[in-house]
């Protein structure tokens, strides 16, 4: 397979994935910290206003957020990656229809669950808290339910919008929404002097406004989405039940944790390590912006390549995301633990947390690798394996070593980068033991068999008109010898050549690279073309010129042509 090996070495293929994955990281980052930084600035705000018993309130009260979140998320995040592999298999209208579905089944379980808790707000505030505690949980919970359903539906806008591309929107929404809650909280809390309900009110009307800003970006301009509702099938709530659980497992079992965690530590009588705790819950809620933010940047883009049976480009994009989730983590990590003391006063505590933030510090790392597979094999389909690395981390293992804090006592810190370290072992492992299957990858747990027959190759060409010479002659010589009939190899030569220099002059403006993927299958060629730039569909084009003669023999000799634009790349496949 000589084409095969001189247009797959280097490191050639990665330059398109990279040139889509980084533009979209630090919006992402930015999307994920505007969702948390609510718990974040609501704990500062808090803590200054009330010391450590307000500190204790709030982190006895996040359990109720949480379960928010892990609606919203559940449906969300299924949803979303549904439509995702659903677009890698060029299936738009089924991608459709599970969005449609999905808002209208959130939007009355939002209504109803909200409502429930609302009347129910002073039995979940006992149950959830102290006696020195109750009035100001359940003084928050009651204003959490009641903006309850903006909480919930702002995950629909804000895994959609990713997957539309349109990841700077989304970041303005979210932004707006940090703003609104530092100056309104700051404002209810400090000048009006609400207590804590003038921060739940904050967070409250940042989300509600976040909600509404997002949505009518998700609307507004190109979309591949309406707000059109649908019935869903079974299979399609099969499909997103399925692929939300490892997000929404990650959610109910923080929760959990928290509520345990808070009775252990709270068996003690110490309330110090209460207080410690509700610091550190609030950092690893910062630290999420990383955590969540890598791994939610490439998830979409995981889902399509998945669907379109790409595990090249799968695998390259999974090393990116650890190269980069790696390094922010510890760079985090390094400022959390030279800032420890600062960190603290912070939040208005001036107990020793030191020991406790480099603890949790070394386990963000660790945590960071963890999260980003957890979600990288819940993209590839793996949920069993992604839900056993949450189940362990969040809940199983960080649980089981804080149930020995009276043995641990002032050590019981490294319950963090325990349970880190050990998930990380356990999962690996299993990962090992489940490749043993024929064809299938250790550690990426990917069906690689039909790449290794060399009938397939991916590449990228920058606009460069030699380049893309290069690449199409590289190209018939790979289907020659995959043995595809002469007519058929200068078919597939010639849409290299021609659609990628188009593409390269209307679209990017002569800048930037273009992915390519040719598949060799039951004697026909199949060519993948990817390519960011402006929307832009050459075969829709109505034009007699020199220029469009490439496209219009081209679209006389293919069998099938398809386009797609998702993530703000334009996808064409050309059948020959």
């Amino acid at each position: 397979m000589r084409g095969a090996a001189k247009i797959s070495k280097g490191k050639a293929d990665n330059r398109f994935l990279k040139r889509i994955f980084f533009p979209a990281l630090l919006p992402n980052i930015v999307v994920v910290l505007g969702e948390i930084i609510n718990i974040f600035i609501e704990g500062i705000l808090v803590g200054q206003k009330f010391g450590d018993i307000g500190l204790q309130a709030i982190n006895e009260a996040l359990p109720v957020y949480l379960i928010l979140c892990t609606i919203g998320s559940l449906f969300a995040a299924g949803a979303s990656y549904l439509s995702s592999i659903r677009f890698g298999k060029k299936n738009s209208e089924g991608a459709q229809r599970v969005f449609g579905a999905t808002l209208w089944i959130l939007f009355v379980i939002s209504v109803v669950l909200c409502l429930a808790g609302y009347f129910a707000s002073p039995y979940i505030a006992k149950w959830i808290s102290n006696p020195e505690t109750y009035e100001l949980v359940l003084q928050n919970i009651e204003i959490v339910f009641i903006g309850g359903v903006f909480k919930t539906m702002l995950y629909i806008s804000f895994f959609y919008l990713r997957l539309e591309g349109k990841n700077v929107k989304l970041m303005l929404s979210m932004l707006l929404m940090m703003i609104l809650n530092v100056i309104f909280g700051y404002i209810f809390m400090f000048v009006l002097d609400l207590g804590i309900r003038g921060a739940a009110w904050a967070s409250v009307i940042g989300t509600a406004a976040a909600c509404i800003m997002s949505f009518c970006f998700l609307f507004i301009g190109h979309t591949n989405f309406k707000f059109k509702l649908a019935i869903p099938t079974k299979r399609d709530i099969t499909g997103i039940l399925k692929f939300g659980s490892s997000v929404a497992l990650d959610n109910v079992l923080s929760a959990i944790e928290i509520l345990t965690i808070n009775m252990i530590l709270d068996a003690t009588g110490i309330t110090s390590v209460l207080a410690i705790f509700a610091i550190i819950n609030n950092i690893s809620e910062f630290s999420m912006c990383v955590q969540e933010g890598v791994p939610q940047t490439a998830s979409a883009m995981t889902g399509v390549l998945r669907g379109e049976k790409d595990s090249t480009s799968v695998k390259k994009l999974l090393k990116i995301q650890l190269f980069s989730g790696l390094c922010l983590s510890s760079i985090l990590a390094i400022l959390f633990s030279t800032c420890a003391t600062p960190i603290t006063a912070l939040f208005g505590s001036y107990t020793d947390s030191t020991v406790a933030i480099i603890c949790f510090s070394i386990s963000f790392v660790i945590g960071t690798f963890n999260n980003i597979m957890a979600y990288y094999y819940n993209a590839i389909t793996r949920t069993k394996i992604s839900n056993l690395i949450i189940v362990l981390r969040v809940a199983i293992l960080i649980i089981g070593f804080a149930a020995f804090a009276n043995l641990l006592g002032e050590y019981i810190w490294v319950v963090y980068p325990g349970a880190e370290l050990l998930t990380a072992i356990i999962f690996i492992s299993v990962s090992f033991i489940i490749s043993r299957k024929p064809g299938v990858s250790h550690f990426y747990l990917l069906d690689e068999s039909f790449e290794k027959t060399g009938r397939v190759t991916s590449f990228s060409v920058n606009c460069d008109k030699k380049e893309i010479v290069e690449a199409s002659e590289k190209i018939s010589e790979f289907c020659s010898d995959n043995e595809l009939d002469s007519r058929k190899t200068n078919a597939v030569a010639l849409a290299i050549e021609e659609i990628l220099t188009i593409i390269s002059e209307k679209s990017l403006n002569g800048k930037g690279t273009i992915d390519v993927r040719v598949i060799i299958s039951e004697g026909k060629g199949i060519v993948r073309i990817r390519s960011g730039g402006k929307k832009y569909n050459p075969f829709d084009v109505v034009d007699d010129g020199l220029d469009y003669l490439g496209v219009r023999m081209i679209s006389k000799l293919a069998s099938d042509i398809q386009y797609l634009s998702v993530l703000k790349v334009n996808t064409l496949i050309i059948n020959i």
